[in-house]
């Protein structure tokens, strides 16, 4: 309605509650509103003074990223209103310094303030008397406003009679006087007195001097000025030491976390808790597919699908630099921590509230290298434990991991019976493949090799989860099964018996292995197990479990004896043996 001075009256009004506010969001559209108020009212002098104010707040509270489809003024909004202001100054260095910048982040102008683009290149050729395609440029900026939803009839009444003023001020009264007709009939149509002054016609001299006089602004902007510095200072202070405190988290997590699955959950935690994000995702790249590890959210549980962490990875080329990117698309920040052939990588979906800034976004940076180089290590570690404990043939548990797993359950059940005077029962199985030899001779040793991982996924298949399998070397296999006594125990042998028959003795994979269709394998050629079983309760010392185990073998060795693929239980031979 073009009630500048109303609008200004109400603001200013209000205004001196400002300085009690410490959200500088609030202070900012405060500002802006009485500043466009100004504006358009033809009071330059101080409205270009607030505008400055405004691009400063604006970048000292990394607010410019955050203005655009918000209630806050772009850069380049501002930018607009101080270039029209610099030309009618006659200020051109500052108006095309400005208006170069406003073309290059024309994305970031807000949709109400985008056709003044058109309308400061118009005042740009009328300067240079290009007068006709000064004029398209006229019209462009006001259908550009018509398309405008919201009612922008009021600005298009400022640019005719803003244009009425230039083109008189260049010697083009005609031209002059039909934009000011334009701008008066326009503004009579609406009821516009600001423009009109309430007569039947009006003139450039009219609409110059005729503006109304403002009270004086209720805000001192340099104490203002000065008390957003002081707290931007502040702010600024706090924010280093929660930088801080985030990295030394990041940097010490190692020695929180026992292992790798710990050290992820516990980044994502530190991640989360210091971008305020939505969700926090850790994710890995296998051979076998992709998928999150460990994640962290906010409100309603989210989940990031196989595909899109293959996606974000595949994305992700450049592994030189490890740092994070933003996906405009997915609308969240993603760091590619590959390195080696260990593919991990961090997401963070950010909150409206909690925009990431440039400086927050170089802390994650620096966090994100640390945490790709600890990860490295954990896995590395991993792949160490790995070959030293695990049997490569059969991907069972090897020797020296049963050794150790006997001194650690010895440890347990010595533990146990002194604190709770409990006796804690443990069996172990000691088994040899028969007639593996028959197929390592006729076939060679491929075919050994395949019978020995073929039995190795039945034994797991087979077993419980809580049972130690290892490969004891060549084609002896042990079991220790803790809580579990003799008779149970003699129930892994028939379950094994059973699944091997299933299996059809692996002769399918053979044939598979060799090539053939067929293949005559008589039944006594099968292969088969033998296996000797001895618990703890059966032995003087029941921690002594490498006792149990040599007796287990004992056990297996009277099977192999007296007849192959039987099992034997150490209590009933004992005696026997001994004597």
């Amino acid at each position: 309605r073009a009630l500048y001075k109303d609008a200004y009256d109400l603001v200013n009004g209000v205004i001196s509650n400002i300085y009690n506010l410490n959200d500088y969001s609030r202070i900012v559209d405060c500002l802006k509103n009485i500043s466009y108020a100004l504006f358009y009212a033809r009071h330059y002098d101080i409205a270009h003074e607030i505008f400055s104010l405004l691009l400063h707040f604006l970048r000292l509270f990394n607010m410019e990223e955050q203005a655009y489809n918000s209630f806050l003024p772009s850069r380049s909004d501002i930018l607009i209103l101080k270039t029209i202001i610099d030309l009618d100054r006659k200020d051109v260095i500052h108006a095309t310094i400005n208006f170069n910048q406003i073309e290059s982040t024309v994305n970031s102008v807000t949709m109400e303030e985008k056709p003044l683009i058109p309308f400061i290149r118009a005042i740009l050729l009328a300067n240079d008397s290009m007068f006709e395609e000064s004029e398209k440029a006229v019209e462009l900026c006001v259908q550009e406003f018509k398309k405008i939803k919201s009612n922008q009839t009021h600005k298009i009444c400022f640019v005719y009679f803003e244009y009425a003023v230039l083109l008189k001020r260049l010697n083009q009264m005609e031209l002059s006087q039909k934009y000011l007709d334009l701008g008066y009939n326009l503004a009579k149509e609406n009821n516009f007195a600001y423009y009109t002054k309430n007569k039947d016609s009006v003139s450039v001299e009219d609409y110059l001097n005729g503006y109304e006089k403002y009270d004086e602004l209720n805000i001192n902007l340099a104490f203002l000025l000065e008390k957003a510095e002081k707290e931007n200072l502040l702010t600024q202070l706090h924010k280093r030491i929660h930088d801080y405190q985030f990295l030394n988290k990041v940097k010490t997590n190692n020695l929180r976390s026992s292992n790798l699955k710990k050290y992820i959950e516990n980044t994502v935690l530190y991640i989360y808790e210091y971008c305020f994000a939505e969700s926090v995702f850790i994710g890995e790249l296998t051979d076998e597919g992709a998928g999150t590890l460990y994640s962290i959210s906010r409100g309603k549980s989210v989940n990031i699908s196989s595909q899109k962490w293959k996606k974000l990875f595949k994305e992700s080329t450049n592994k030189e630099v490890t740092q994070f990117v933003y996906k405009e698309k997915q609308q969240l920040f993603f760091g590619n921590m590959t390195q080696f052939e260990y593919k991990f990588g961090i997401v963070i979906i950010p909150t409206e509230q909690n925009p990431f800034t440039n400086e927050s976004i170089n802390t994650l940076n620096i966090a994100l290298s640390t945490i790709q180089s600890q990860i490295v290590i954990y896995k590395q570690d991993e792949n160490l434990l790995f070959l030293s404990t695990t049997d490569t043939l059969s991907l069972l548990n090897n020797r020296h991991a049963l050794q150790k797993q006997l001194l650690v359950e010895g440890d347990r059940i010595r533990r146990y019976a002194k604190r709770k005077s409990t006796k804690i029962q443990v069996s172990i199985a000691f088994m040899d493949l028969d007639n593996f030899k028959y197929y390592n001779d006729t076939f060679g040793h491929n075919a050994g090799d395949l019978f020995i991982t073929c039995f190795a996924k039945l034994l797991k298949n087979t077993c419980r989860q809580v049972d130690f399998i290892s490969r004891f070397g060549g084609d002896e296999f042990v079991v220790v099964m803790t809580d579990t006594n003799e008779t149970e125990s003699c129930r892994v042998y028939e379950r094994l018996k059973e699944a091997l028959a299933k299996e059809e003795y692996f002769i399918p994979q053979l044939r598979n292995l060799l090539g053939v269709n067929t293949l005559e394998i008589p039944s006594n050629r099968y292969l088969g197990f033998s296996m000797g079983i001895c618990t703890n309760y059966d032995i003087e010392d029941a921690s002594d479990l490498n006792a149990v185990l040599k007796n287990a073998d004992k056990a297996l060795y009277h099977s192999k004896e007296t007849c192959k693929g039987t099992c034997t239980i150490w209590s009933d031979i004992k005696d026997k043996v001994q004597k």
